[in-house]
Formats: C-alpha cells, sequence, structure tokens
C-alpha cells in the first residue's frame, strides 16, 4: 500500500474519533455552561448528564468487546451515525430525564468510536505505525467542537443552535471519511508485513487495566474541576478556548509519547508518563493561579493520550487493539443558573456578572462565597 493511501486511512480513522470522541462526547464540556446561562438545565441536570455519558461510554465498551476486526467498518459507521442523531436530537425541547438519557446514548456511540476505529485501522488494515494520528483525532476533535461554539457564541446563537451545528459538522466529517473506511473495510491490505518495530516487553493485561483504571480516577477529578478553577482565576476568558487548548495539547502529545513508549518500553514510559499526571493533579493545590491551572492542564492532557498512542502498538502487535478507552472530564462548572431579572448570559461579560453579583450579594448581607471560590479554598486546604 502506498504512503499516501496509508495516510487517508489513518486521517479518516482520526475522524471517527474526532466525530465520537471530541464531538460527540467531550463538546458537552464547552456547551453546557451556555445552557446552564439560559436556564435550560441546572448544575444537578448537568451532572447527571455527565454521568448518564460515563456510563455508556463504560457500556459501549464492553459491548464493543465481541467486536471483530472483519467488521470494524460497519461499527465506525454506525457510530457516526448515532453520534451525529443524538447531536441533533439534544437541540430538541425536552425534559431532563430524556436530555439525561440521550447524553447516556451518545456515551454508547462515543465507545464505539473508539474501539471501531482502533480495529479498523490497527488490525484490519494492520497500520500500528498509525496510531498516533488516529488517536489525534480526540483532541483534534476536541480543539474544533470547543472553538465553533466560541463563534457560535459570538454571533448570539443560543445552546439549541449550538447542537445543531455541532450535528451538521458531524455530517460532514462522516461524509468525508466513510467513503475510506467502507472501501477499506471491503478491500484487504497487502499481504507484505510492515516495518518491524521494537522488541517490547509484554505486560499482563489486568495489570494496564488497573492502572488505567487508577489514572483514569486521577486525571477525571482534575478536569473536571481544572475550568472552574481556570473561570475563576482569569474570568474575562471564554472557558472554552481553555478547552480547544486542552485538546491542541492532546494531540501532539499522541506522537510523543508513541516515540517515548518505543525508545523507552512500556513500563519505563508508564512511570513517566503517571509520575507527570501527579504532578499535574497536585499543581492547583501546589500553585493555585492561572499558570499553575494552566500547566495542570497541560501535563494531564499530555498524561491521557499516551494510553493510546502509546499502548496502542503493543496492543496491534499482538493483533488486537481494545485499549481504545479515552475517557475524560465533562466539566462541570459553577452555578451559572440565572436569578430573577438577570440578562441571558452572553450579553454581559462573565468578570461583569461576577462583580455584579458580589455586590448584590454584599447589599443583601449575605456574605455566602460562589461555588467556585469554595471549591478553590478546599483544594487549597486538602
Amino acid at each position: 500500500m502506498s504512503a499516501p493511501a496509508r495516510l487517508r486511512e489513518a486521517v479518516a480513522a482520526a475522524a471517527i474519533l474526532a466525530i465520537g470522541m471530541g464531538f460527540g462526547r467531550f463538546a458537552f464540556t464547552a456547551i453546557y455552561p451556555h445552557m446552564l446561562g439560559e436556564g435550560v438545565l441546572t448544575l444537578r441536570d448537568c451532572s447527571l448528564a455527565a454521568s448518564a455519558n460515563y456510563a455508556g461510554y463504560l457500556l459501549g465498551a464492553i459491548l464493543a468487546m465481541r467486536a471483530r476486526a472483519p467488521g470494524a467498518h460497519r461499527l465506525c459507521l454506525w457510530s457516526v451515525a448515532g453520534t451525529a442523531l443524538c447531536l441533533g436530537v439534544l437541540a430538541l425541547t425536552m425534559p431532563v430525564w430524556l436530555f439525561v438519557t440521550v447524553r447516556g446514548v451518545a456515551g454508547v456511540f462515543s465507545a464505539l468510536a473508539m474501539v471501531a476505529a482502533s480495529l479498523w485501522l490497527l488490525v484490519q488494515r494492520r497500520q500500528a505505525r498509525g496510531a498516533p494520528l488516529l488517536y489525534a483525532g480526540v483532541g483534534a476533535g476536541i480543539a474544533v467542537s470547543a472553538e465553533l461554539l466560541v463563534l457560535a457564541s459570538h454571533l448570539g446563537w443560543r445552546s439549541t443552535g449550538m447542537w445543531l451545528l455541532l450535528a451538521g459538522v458531524t455530517v460532514l466529517l462522516g461524509l468525508a471519511a466513510v467513503p475510506v473506511i467502507a472501501s477499506g473495510g471491503q478491500a484487504t491490505p497487502d499481504a507484505s508485513p510492515p516495518a518491524a518495530a521494537p522488541a517490547l516487553a509484554p505486560v499482563a493485561p489486568w495489570p494496564l487495566v488497573l492502572i488505567y483504571g487508577l489514572a483514569g480516577l486521577g486525571y477525571i477529578v482534575t478536569a473536571t474541576y481544572l475550568p472552574v478553577l481556570v473561570r475563576t482565576a482569569l474570568p474575562d476568558l471564554d472557558s472554552a478556548h481553555v478547552w480547544a487548548v486542552f485538546g491542541l495539547g492532546a494531540a501532539p502529545s499522541c506522537f510523543l509519547w508513541h516515540r517515548l513508549h518505543e525508545r523507552l518500553g512500556t513500563r519505563q514510559a508508564l512511570r513517566l508518563n503517571l509520575a507527570l499526571q501527579a504532578l499535574g493533579v497536585a499543581l492547583p493545590v501546589l500553585a493555585p493561579s492561572a499558570a499553575g491551572y494552566l500547566l495542570s492542564g497541560r501535563y494531564v492532557c499530555r498524561h491521557r493520550d499516551h494510553r493510546h498512542a502509546g499502548r496502542a502498538a503493543g496492543g496491534a502487535q499482538g493483533g488486537r487493539q481494545h485499549d481504545g478507552h479515552h475517557d475524560g472530564g465533562l466539566q462541570r462548572g459553577a452555578d451559572h443558573r440565572p436569578r430573577a431579572g438577570r440578562q441571558p448570559a452572553g450579553a454581559v461579560p462573565q468578570f461583569q456578572r461576577c462583580a455584579a453579583g458580589r455586590r448584590r450579594r454584599a447589599a443583601a448581607g449575605d456574605d455566602r462565597e460562589p461555588a467556585a471560590v469554595k471549591l478553590r479554598g478546599r483544594m487549597r486546604n486538602a
């Protein structure tokens, strides 16, 4: 197979992950503050929706354990269609329980995209070297979806229009990727073996599962509360921009950790990776400042993509790749539910709304602190 053909297949697989993960799963991080500001959802509702998405992702990953490489291209197509449908449905007015349910279903399709795209490229198409580009699709999807929402916000769109925008772009990306995925699923790759990869010491699956779970537990907490802390330190900055920077940092990290994995081996690369993650988790407490928060996000995003780009090569060499779990923080921000008489979200800059809220509380004798300030204090005392 020619190099341009291999590149097209890797880009198409990355687009599947950009759709299923970057749009279907993580775009909610940037859009739910708008839904809070519009009064569409409360903070509790958003937390339930995020939890349902995690549960759906777990269910989808378990169901995808039965997937086989020859049928992976069909699962990729289903994941694109299901993600686009879920994003479009979320633009409709619906009760909270139905919104939470749709987010859970979207989580199933996100897991399906992760496993199916990994099986298709790494096993069916035998492109272990394409793992970094494949998983960079997640970070690229996060960045693109976040900046699309920033643009929609500047245009004065409400959350319903934002969901429709995401659904429309998902359809366009899917139309670009589906022909390559479908044709690749029917054709047989070249029988010639790929270039020899460095010999890596085998690692038992259950220790990897345990490490993966503990790593997820660590960075999920940070990714959940980091945007709240950033919003407190930089109140006049659109939090979606910070989320886009997170995605832009995650994409090249796939290539970095893939190279380190080949040079150092699985165990040593994991030790270094988890040490950086621990530092990233601790930074908001050790350095509670804007620089500390942003560095924390950089270290955490560098950690998360090693689990795909680094270990994917070893999994593909073994014949199947099911270590494609890519979880992340659906951040829950401070409670932005509108009070009576407040202007809609976006009509007044965030820092002005915060200052006005402090003046109102002082005039009313209410000395309660906002949720974000309380959270920062708790993390400092942790």
